[in-house]
């Protein structure tokens, strides 16, 4: 298996190396130093997949070119507001080799808008062809489906997803399922037959562990401060920072699939610097108001009333 294969959503860095180049003319003391750059390699940069073009969606036959990974169409009536969009989830990249040519490709995640309430949802392929970044295949996942998990696994995908079951509103996904696709051609397609794995619960949460990275869409969580949650026995427990805590929570078992629960935080009383317990203020005033969990390009969204709490994977387990 090809490094990186496997691995789950990750930001790469790429590091382009120069050489230098020495001339010396005839009869010249001196020389001329000039910078070349080899080509680039590897799987395309999450700057050049926010610079892509990209095809196969519903609002438009047309490619579609993203400039800062948003793409804005003409409206679809002279003069109103409402016109067609895509977006690129920030922070959806995946490598790996998913088409057999011995070289990895990056994965993203599309959000398209056709101007009314729903978003659909697709997963894309991008490969490096010669010095071009090329949409290799893409396809659909649906309307307002989460993404738990993507992972480049057995020369294919494995998407775990929310959607909306036969019970679900469709405002509200509830249903646990799994697909695996393989790149075929130009298109993505059936590597196995989609699995219904179950219901969305506080359960599902059990064996991981979380890291805050921001308060709200625009709030990170500030310096070298490290959150962490996990779920365990009806109880949510971890770092606020400084000092450990411990939160019980269950399931809301009424309304829409993700509500929950939790109950005042408790924790031990030790004193850091001011930055660290300012964080720890937050994130347990927060916490405590937590009224449903969901999930965005494989990360865990605490909603709060007024906005949401994003936490990623730790690599380090439960911890």
């Amino acid at each position: 298996m090809r490094p990186g294969k496997g691995h789950r959503l990750r930001s790469v860095l790429v590091v382009a190396l120069t050489t230098s180049v020495s001339a010396c003319g005839g009869g010249q003391t001196g020389s001329d130093t000039t910078p070349s750059s080899a080509p680039p390699t590897g799987p395309p940069t999450a700057e050049e997949l926010g610079a892509a073009t990209y095809s196969g969606f519903e609002s438009t036959a047309q490619p579609v070119a993203l400039a800062n990974g948003v793409w804005e169409g003409t409206p679809f009536v002279e003069g109103g507001a409402s016109r067609p969009l895509v977006t690129l989830l920030r922070g959806s990249r995946a490598t790996g080799d998913v088409d057999g040519d011995g070289e990895d490709e990056a994965i993203v995640l599309l959000a398209e808008n056709s101007g009314g309430s729903g978003t659909l949802l697709h997963v894309a392929v991008v490969d490096r062809v010669g010095p071009e970044v090329v949409n290799t295949a893409t396809r659909v996942l649906g309307d307002r489906v989460q993404i738990r998990d993507l992972a480049v696994e057995d020369g294919g995908l494995r998407i775990d997803v929310v959607r909306t079951g036969p019970r679900d509103p469709a405002c509200c996904p509830g249903e646990l399922a799994t697909y695996r696709w393989l790149v075929a051609g130009s298109g993505l397609v059936d590597g196995q037959p989609e699995e219904v794995t179950g219901r969305m619960s506080l359960a599902m949460l059990a064996g991981q562990r979380w890291r805050l990275r921001r308060f709200d869409r625009e709030t990170p969580v500030a310096g070298s401060v490290e959150v962490t949650l996990r779920y365990e026995e009806g109880r949510l427990r971890g770092s606020a920072g400084c000092n450990s805590y411990a939160a019980a929570a269950v399931d809301r078992t009424e309304g829409p699939a993700g509500g929950i629960l939790i109950g005042p935080p408790t924790s031990r009383r030790r004193t850091c610097d001011a930055q660290t317990m300012a964080v720890e203020e937050r994130y347990l005033h927060l916490l405590a108001g937590t009224v449903k969990f969901s999930f965005g390009a494989g990360r865990l969204l605490l909603h709060y009333p007024g906005g949401a709490m994003t936490f990623v994977r730790d690599a380090r387990g439960p911890g």
